[in-house]
């Protein structure tokens, strides 16, 4: 299954703690998507009218946990936010493997910006990347479909 492959690539390379973290994130999602689907959901129902079906959702559940417990995070560990520059103009050393600094932070926006350019190139309103329950991102998906009747 593609969710399967793409998650597996996504968490390759992480910490063991952080890919249980995806793996059970993206399992509550489906059995929310079960649930739903026991409910004749309109929304649910919307989006399999215009060619969805569970894969392309198991593949936003996905996307979802990745931004959620890795990129979202991250991306907010590299947003210049204090006004006397800490962490972009003054460094700060987290022991001995970590240091928030201006470098560390370019690298991080290019990968969020890699990142969103898939969401766009997909399709899929990044609003639903910082959404927790597969309710909210069946009826946001969907609701870009009813916007655009």
């Amino acid at each position: 299954m593609a969710h399967e492959k793409i998650q597996k690539q996504l968490s390759e390379y992480l910490e063991y703690d952080l890919r249980q973290l995806i793996d059970k994130r993206v399992s509550a999602f489906k059995r929310q998507l079960e649930y739903i689907k026991t409910k004749n959901n309109s929304y649910l129902l919307k989006l399999y009218s215009n060619n969805w079906n569970d894969e392309m959702l198991k593949v936003v559940f996905v996307l979802n946990s990745f931004y959620q417990l890795v990129l979202g995070p991250l991306d907010s560990s590299a947003r210049s936010s204090t006004l006397c520059g800490l962490g972009s103009d003054i460094p700060i050393s987290y022991g001995s493997s970590i240091k928030f600094n201006a470098s560390r932070s370019r690298k991080i926006n290019k990968t969020v910006e890699s990142f969103n350019n898939i969401i766009v190139k997909l399709e899929i309103n990044s609003f639903v990347m910082g959404l927790n329950s597969a309710n909210d991102i069946v009826f946001n998906l969907a609701k870009d479909l009813y916007e655009d009747e």
